[in-house]
């Protein structure tokens, strides 16, 4: 799942991570306030302003939290939207386009043979790029695990829903941005499009947004 971090940007970032589980239907609440002002962050030219107008929208909100809980709540608020506000996604990719990802309004047809799913299904060992390092995955016992360069590592159920399609459901992780970006039991969709010599493209989404992600995924 492709995912933007403007966070580095805010004036009021914290960088411990956000462990107040009891708060995460709160925080929820927060992010689809937000959302319901895209119509004004959208207006956004850039990462400065954009920064400038979400602590508008997202700052009083965050005063109302407990004041121990507020710096970690920014980071969280922020990274929330990034899976609960499909309207945001689109405008980070305004103002961050990437060459890796490109985006579809319409879902693809899958043009993966029988062989080519096969194939995948019996891959354990993929990995991809982010940013500027690289993701390995591990896919075993029907689970999937992101493991990271710094040695965290994510884990997901994944549970095929059809010949071509999975979803992986978020149940924890000890990566910092991944654990805030997911609560247990969020879900990511995706499907196998086709195989390439070395890859697969996957086409990727969530239930909060209306378009779609296509990637590569290489397989070792």
């Amino acid at each position: 799942m492709k995912y933007y971090f403007l966070l580095a940007c805010l004036t009021l970032i914290s960088t411990q991570s956000f462990a107040q589980e009891s708060t995460d239907e709160r925080i929820d609440e927060i992010v689809a306030i937000v959302c319901s002002k895209m119509d004004y962050l959208s207006t956004a030219e850039d990462y400065t302003e954009f920064n400038v107008m979400f602590e508008e929208v997202a700052g009083p909100e965050i005063m109302k939290l407990p004041f121990k809980e507020r710096d970690e709540a920014v980071s969280k608020v922020f990274y929330r939207m990034q899976t609960q506000c499909g309207e945001i996604n689109e405008l980070l990719i305004k103002l961050e386009p990437d060459d890796d990802w490109a985006t579809s309004d319409e879902k693809i047809p899958s043009k993966a043979s029988r062989r080519d799913l096969k194939d995948f299904k019996g891959q354990e060992s993929f990995y991809y790029a982010e940013k500027d390092y690289t993701v390995n995955v591990i896919v075993k016992d029907g689970y999937w695990s992101d493991q990271f360069p710094d040695g965290t590592a994510t884990r997901l159920k994944m549970e095929w829903l059809s010949k071509d399609t999975f979803v992986l459901i978020f149940e924890s992780s000890t990566n910092e941005v991944r654990d805030q970006l997911s609560n247990p039991g969020d879900r990511y969709y995706y499907q196998v499009i086709e195989k390439k010599e070395d890859a697969y493209t996957l086409q990727s989404w969530i239930d909060s947004q209306d378009f779609f992600y296509i990637s590569d995924i290489n397989f070792k």
